[in-house]
């Protein structure tokens, strides 16, 4: 898996550590969970 992280890593418009793209990939990740909830409402439970 870490191999196609650095392919991606390697079509990138600059240079990022493969560190920090992961956190990029989560941050974006659980930015799109929360928007998605909170489009379909309160979660109840």
């Amino acid at each position: 898996m870490l191999k196609e992280v650095d392919d991606a890593l390697k079509h990138r418009p600059y240079k990022m550590p493969r560190h920090m793209w992961l956190l990029e990939a989560i941050h974006e990740k659980l930015m799109r969970a929360r928007q998605a909830a909170s489009d379909n409402g309160p979660m109840i439970g």
